[in-house]
């Protein structure tokens, strides 16, 4: 629960005298373990029952998470995973919250001692991808954490087949799943109880109580203001108002966005959309968009806020407004109502980041009317923000893994003689 108004977090608690707080914390390990090689870190700053979430499949436990580093080092060497934003809040007690951004780059080499979806076609070939890693930390050591990756990317700039990847994830969940064994805690059996999970949640609605604890007490109600603003558009875009039409769609890109902003996501193949007439064509292009989807509901699951290091200009007191950070006269507007409603407005930043981790379910249409397949999306976005609007959205997610869950139903499930 987020802390009242007025209380102070110190955000060294927990990380003294070894780390000054989360972010030198989150830079110190990541550094340390993938560049540096000191894989053995893991067990000091992983919990021994610490489950990483990805969308293509779970593990648990600081032994599982040293395996499966030291085996994707066997492959990529010289991985470097360049730090390029941390955002944090939240407390020692119930835990510090930290959305680290990744622009991560490797080299394949190939080898024969390990099962992988790679082959001699992929040796020495290189890639660049984005990562975000969202964590939760207490006393130093990571408690949970989840990870997005761009694997679709990553695929084509090493000549995979995705196809075939998501094909082989589909067939190895179902697999697991038919297994009396390991059916209980199988990957099919999160799926199935994390589309419940947002069902329940996102059903209830209200608007979002940031967590607020990074920022000086004095500031939390205005960049509440700002972010749940933010966070909400976000919500109705992307959610299940915006996936409902094309139209719906575009009005509210426009409400969200910057009229130039950029934007970066497995759909856009490596390259990014800008401005609102490409970013309305991602509507057609979405996982449950394009009039495909079905029973949409969508969650956030957690926002983070980051102020920027300027001010805000007080627009009443006769200041010319920036044209490039308040486009509109709705966004002069929206300027002059944080000014009546705070009298300390300027003492805010124009430019603020945040991150949103969110989930989306919902059931995607096929030709066969009679097919509706059961999608769960896990994402995370950091956004760049001036004034109101997003300048540059960089959303991440695991879109092979939604193709496998497609593959599922319309293919592998009719494939299995049980």
């Amino acid at each position: 629960m987020p802390l009242p108004w007025s209380e102070v977090c110190d955000p060294s608690d927990g990380y003294t005298p070894r780390w000054s707080g989360t972010e030198e914390f989150i830079e110190d390990i990541t550094y340390r373990i993938w560049e540096k090689g000191d894989r053995e870190f893991i067990k000091e700053t992983y919990s021994d029952t610490c489950p990483v979430i990805a969308l293509s499949g779970n593990c648990e436990g600081a032994d599982t998470i040293l395996k499966n580093t030291t085996d994707l080092l066997e492959q990529f060497p010289d991985r470097t995973l360049y730090p390029c934003d941390i955002l944090w809040n939240g407390n020692n007690t119930a835990g510090y919250h930290s959305s680290q951004l990744i622009s991560t780059k490797c080299t394949y080499h190939h080898t024969n001692s390990a099962e992988s979806q790679y082959s001699w076609a992929s040796h020495l070939k290189q890639a660049r991808i984005w990562v975000i890693v969202h964590r939760v930390v207490k006393d130093g050591v990571i408690m949970r954490e989840w990870v997005v990756s761009d694997n679709k990317s990553l695929y084509q700039q090493l000549r995979v087949n995705q196809e075939e990847v998501a094909t082989r994830c589909a067939e190895k969940w179902l697999k697991d799943k038919l297994d009396p064994e390991k059916s209980e805690f199988c990957h099919l059996s999160w799926l199935a109880a994390e589309f419940q999970r947002v069902q329940n949640t996102g059903s209830i609605g209200g608007d979002t109580r940031l967590n607020l604890q990074n920022i000086t007490p004095a500031q939390r109600p205005m960049y509440q203001h700002l972010g749940q603003r933010v966070a909400k558009m976000y919500h109705r875009a992307w959610g299940p108002e915006g996936m409902g039409s094309r139209g719906k769609f575009e009005e509210l890109v426009k409400l969200l966005y910057h009229p130039h902003a950029r934007f970066e996501s497995p759909q856009t193949n490596g390259t990014d959309c800008t401005g609102w007439t490409e970013l309305t064509c991602l509507y057609d292009t979405f996982i449950l968009g394009g009039q495909q989807g079905k029973e949409v509901i969508m969650t956030l699951d957690w926002v983070i806020i980051k102020p920027g290091h300027d001010r805000r200009k007080i627009l009443t007191n006769g200041a010319t407004p920036n044209a490039w950070r308040y486009p509109y006269p709705e966004d002069v507007n929206l300027q002059m109502e944080l000014e009546s409603k705070f009298a300390d407005a300027d003492q805010v930043s124009e430019s603020f980041t945040m991150s949103i981790r969110w989930s989306l379910v919902g059931y995607q249409k096929q030709e066969n009317p009679d097919i509706l397949v059961p999608l769960v999306l896990l994402a995370e976005s950091h956004l760049d923000c001036v004034g109101f609007r997003v300048i540059r959205d960089i959303t991440v997610y695991d879109r092979v893994a939604v193709d496998a869950q497609v593959k599922l139903t319309t293919e592998v499930v009719h494939n299995v003689i049980i």
